[in-house]
């Protein structure tokens, strides 16, 4: 192939493939009682349509390197209101080249077909290499040459465009319980991406979209060591950003690339001639959000854009309680601390219990699966699918990702020789007992006047002015007062 002579190093893996009634009787105990009876190739009587040994190949292409950026950035910060509060505001602009991406060239470029109902969607596979009862399509479809599966190439010729603003704004007073500071950021990032990523026709283009990852806002509010009877000391923590966006995916591979990277065609329940599919998207959209249902409405007889839904806005949040050493009888060098993190997520499961949690606090990620494969009719080229009624859900209770509420308790113990003690023996070493030059009379006084406060040198320097005049009244009765 053509496109493995730009590979400069390369990794193989070996795997065998087999889908439909290629597929070897499953039996476990073969493992456990004898490895040797693992199967090592596809069960026989097969016609060779869904079973494939080739092997995998992960390359990297002649060219690739690593990202760079070229960023600028501006920022302000300055007293407003009277004083009372410090503005901040800081702007960034980036450009991102040699971004990295992979493509399988051993996928071919031409379709073998299209896919009724779908907006003709590409397929790369022979209608024969999929498996009719399960819509499984075989590992070896699809591919240019037979001797391997996928042949995966790094590449790192893709781009990003990242625009970011923020303002922040701290209190400007001495008093120790308003120390907070707030944080607004918002920002704008769009990527290239190859169709292997996302796709829904020719996975070799490269398309624009916005960052899945990055969120549009975000706003952070820090309160920091507010006292309480000056016992102990709170610093609390919460940051709310926008939704993280998703795209409607199908879980399986349906254009024969060999990758789940196909976007799903969102059916309207009013005029698909399926009527388990008609009836399993009106199900799903009364019983979804509204983000979620807004999103599969606006993009009903269409195939899904990559990011087009996005989860409603999530607050994390932290608790540390930091103990005061001295009023509880602790050595000084001692710190004591407690650390809650998500406190909501405590309240959340205090109030409602473990079984009808909220989510309060937590990040709970989409179910972005949209479409389950259940068939393939070679016939009508069309593929069976079954509605995931969990898409988009961020329910903990149908989620396995999720951010359990927990305690912890840190001690920090500052063992040694004080740092005064350590910086005036470092000193006085140097030159001495030490590598260094030694200290004069001078340099040592110097030392101990710029880094230990005189309260009597700073009295003396603030004299009195000649002007001004000074009433001694006498605590005797009958004596005149003297100025």
């Amino acid at each position: 192939m053509r496109g493995m002579r730009r590979a400069t190093s390369c990794e193989r893996s070996r795997s065998i493939a087999c889908v439909g009634p290629a597929v070897p009787f499953p039996s476990w105990t073969w493992a456990l009682t004898d490895p040797s009876d693992i199967p090592t190739a596809c069960a026989d009587g097969s016609s060779g349509v869904y079973g494939s040994t080739a092997a995998n190949v992960v390359a990297f292409d002649r060219g690739f390197r690593e990202p760079k950026s070229v960023r600028a950035a501006v920022d302000w910060s300055g007293p407003v209101l009277d004083n009372r509060v410090v503005l901040g505001m800081q702007g960034i602009v980036s450009n991102g080249f040699d971004q990295q991406g992979a493509v399988d060239i051993n996928v071919r470029r031409t379709p073998s077909f299209t896919l009724t109902g779908e907006e003709a969607r590409p397929v790369f596979a022979d209608a024969a290499a999929i498996v009719p009862s399960t819509g499984t399509v075989s590992a070896g479809a699809g591919r240019v040459s037979a001797a391997f599966q996928s042949v995966v190439v790094e590449r790192s010729d893709l781009a990003m465009r990242s625009r970011q603003f923020t303002v922040n704004l701290k209190p400007v007073t001495a008093s120790g319980s308003l120390k907070w500071d707030f944080m607004y950021t918002w920002s704008r990032v769009r990527e290239q991406f190859f169709g292997f990523a996302s796709t829904t026709g020719d996975p070799f283009t490269t398309s624009w979209g916005t960052s899945l990852i990055t969120p549009r806002h975000a706003v952070t509010l820090r309160w920091n060591d507010f006292p309480v009877f000056d016992l102990f000391y709170v610093t609390l923590t919460a940051q709310a950003v926008s939704g993280q966006r998703y795209t409607p995916m199908i879980a399986r591979d349906v254009n024969g690339d060999g990758l789940q990277n196909d976007r799903a065609f969102i059916a309207n329940p009013s005029t698909t001639r399926d009527q388990a599919l008609a009836s399993s998207m009106t199900a799903l959209l009364r019983s979804a959000s509204r983000s979620t249902r807004g999103c599969l409405e606006a993009q009903m007889g269409q195939l899904a854009e990559r990011g087009s839904c996005q989860t409603p806005w999530t607050v994390t949040n932290l608790l540390q309680v930091k103990l005061n050493p001295q009023k509880l009888g602790l050595p000084r060098r001692a710190t004591l601390s407690f650390n809650v993190a998500n406190p909501l997520g405590m309240v959340d499961l205090a109030l409602h219990g473990a079984d009808a949690v909220r989510g309060w606090g937590q990040r709970v990620p989409p179910d972005e699966n949209l479409l389950f494969v259940r068939g393939f009719d070679p016939a009508t080229r069309r593929y069976t699918y079954e509605v995931n009624q969990r898409f988009g859900s961020t329910r903990p209770r149908e989620s396995a990702a999720q951010s359990v509420p927990f305690l912890s308790l840190g001690v920090v113990i500052d063992l040694g020789i004080s740092r005064e003690r350590q910086v005036l023996t470092q000193r006085l070493s140097a030159g001495r007992d030490r590598p260094g030059t030694r200290a004069n009379e001078e340099t040592l006084k110097n030392l101990g006047t710029s880094s230990i406060p005189n309260p009597m040198a700073m009295i003396v320097s603030n004299r009195v002015k000649p002007e001004a005049r000074f009433i001694c009244r006498p605590s005797l009765p009958g004596l005149p007062a003297r100025e």
